[in-house]
């Protein structure tokens, strides 16, 4: 189970506790905090689709 801070790969990621999507662009991205919850930890979502309102890490690193 991937967690924050770690490099999961490039794909889609869901918060395990409010199932927010986080989108990994790069193999070398570290996943942030859930950006709705802060919660840390993540499953691994669809890696072929990108569903409205997932969020670029590389985005949310910038803010």
């Amino acid at each position: 189970m991937p967690h924050t801070g770690e490099e999961p790969g490039a794909g889609l990621y869901r918060c395990t506790r409010c199932g927010q999507a986080v989108h990994l662009d790069d193999a070398g991205d570290r996943l942030p905090p859930c950006p709705e919850c802060h919660h840390t930890e993540f499953v691994s979502a669809s890696l072929t689709e990108r569903p409205r309102g997932a969020r670029s890490a590389r985005r949310l690193n910038e803010d």
